[in-house]
């Protein structure tokens, strides 16, 4: 079975308060009551936010124009 991470630990992961845990916590797949997520979708959301380095970005837009 797959670890459950409650808002506490999401506080320490990303060293914040617990409102912008549950913030956080929101925006992924999770359970209510108790506000819990998976660390599947930790690891997904973690994902959607990471961007490549700018280098890469520019080199991406150089190709296009």
């Amino acid at each position: 079975m797959e670890r459950l991470l409650s808002v506490k630990d999401i506080c320490i992961r990303y060293q914040v308060k617990p409102a912008t845990a549950r913030k956080y916590m929101r925006a992924m797949d999770h359970m209510e009551f108790p506000l819990m997520v998976t660390e599947r979708a930790v690891k997904a959301w973690e994902y959607k936010k990471t961007l490549p380095p700018e280098s890469e970005i520019r080199r991406r837009m150089r190709k296009v124009v």
